[in-house]
């Protein structure tokens, strides 16, 4: 009799552990994944009182693969301009919101157009931190006027210039942007491929031009945008892609150069690309790693290690010998699943940071409870079971 009255309460505790440890192991899968952010709209939104598209919060539209060289019969990748009209988004704290990104591939090779903060950045590459110091073209947009813009990029071997407005405002003789001409090429505006970088804004036309544009041809065509608020007047200029975005529906939008390559509007939001277990350097090239976050991958995972040690050891037999080596370990099978899911959600980042603190946090979880906190858990969850059992 006194065993089985042992016994039971015996049961009973581990049966409180185990109910425990589940809801530790839901709220880390709902911290982690988010299941909110699985499928949701993709928020672009058709622009009624003139053409153009709207980027919301998280939003994106690409082009497909582009496998032929889409320059024509011109070889020369560093000679061409890009022409958009545009309201960006206002200016915050955070990482590279990408306006548009010209991606072959591999983030090394790469044309794109950023915002970070009130700047607008023109780069090739993937130095996003600018810690390498590659050569980029930046300009504080906080002085210029507000509302609509219209930005002329103009590039070749006697370097780079910005115009706004028709004006040449930025010129660095030493940078030259390459089109990348090789490998699967693909255009995304609105964000980046990882689906990661989201621009916030208004986009009404864009054009990429074969040639470089003289100062006259800039200032004729802002002139022309200005008064006519599209970009019809490109049609008749060789250009390799063009978009009006005078469709006010559907969800693709037509490239006028003849090119087809049409720009697509999925209803749902998903990565073109996925990258896994970004390190702790890369990530700071797209944001700033704040505190809190830290804190909470650490923090989340010490009652799960604290709750799996106690389950372990009251399991017995031969989890009992090696409890905290099976706790790191299961610690890191289950981080390691949410990161590898984390690479196919938007809003989520497949990090490495985040791995390690994750164990970290799992492992002081586990040192806890095998220390003073395991035996006063231990008490309390054995006087809630007697008292269980006794009545």
């Amino acid at each position: 009799m006194l065993g089985d009255t042992y016994e039971y309460p015996k049961k009973v505790q581990m049966v409180f552990s185990i109910c425990f440890l589940f809801v530790a192991f839901l709220a880390i899968l709902s911290f982690g994944l988010n299941p909110r952010t699985f499928f949701f709209a993709n928020q672009v939104d058709w622009i009624k009182s003139q053409s153009g598209i709207r980027f919301g919060k998280n939003a994106m539209a690409y082009t497909n693969v582009i496998n032929e060289k889409i320059r024509g019969d011109s070889s020369d990748s560093n000679t061409f301009s890009v022409e958009i009209a545009l309201k960006l988004e206002e200016a915050r704290e955070g990482g590279f919101k990408f306006i548009f990104v010209l991606h072959s591939g591999q983030d090394s090779n790469q044309l794109l157009m950023a915002q970070w903060r009130s700047w607008i950045i023109l780069m090739n590459g993937n130095d996003y931190s600018h810690r390498r110091k590659t050569k980029r073209l930046a300009i504080d947009t906080a002085p210029l006027a507000a509302g609509p813009v219209f930005l002329t990029v103009t590039t070749n071997s006697h370097g780079t210039k910005l115009y706004f407005e028709g004006g040449l405002v930025k010129e660095e003789k030493d940078l030259t942007l390459d089109f990348p001409n090789s490998g699967e090429v693909r255009l995304v505006l609105g964000n980046s491929v990882y689906g990661k970088h989201s621009w916030q804004g208004d986009v009404y036309g864009l054009a990429f031009y074969q040639s470089t544009l003289a100062d006259q041809a800039v200032k004729s065509h802002f002139l022309q945008w200005s008064k006519e608020r599209d970009f019809s007047f490109a049609k008749t200029a060789k250009t390799f892609i063009l978009f009006l975005f005078d469709e006010k529906a559907g969800h693709r939008v037509t490239d006028y150069s003849g090119a087809r390559h049409s720009l697509y509007i999925p209803p749902i939001m998903a990565p073109l690309k996925n990258k896994f277990f970004v390190s702790p350097r890369q990530e700071d090239r797209f944001t700033s790693s704040s505190l809190m976050d830290i804190l909470l991958n650490v923090l989340g995972f010490i009652p799960f290690g604290f709750l799996l040690s106690a389950s372990l050891t009251q399991l017995g037999g031969n989890f009992g010998k090696h409890v905290g080596l099976i706790t790191v370990g299961l610690c890191l099978i289950v981080s390691l699943i949410i990161e590898i899911i984390q690479a196919w959600l938007p809003l989520r980042t497949s990090s490495l940071s985040d791995l390690m603190l994750n164990v970290f946090g799992g492992w002081i979880g586990s040192i806890s409870y095998l220390s003073r906190c395991g035996h006063l858990y231990d008490d309390l969850i054995r006087t809630v079971s007697r008292q269980l059992v006794a009545r």
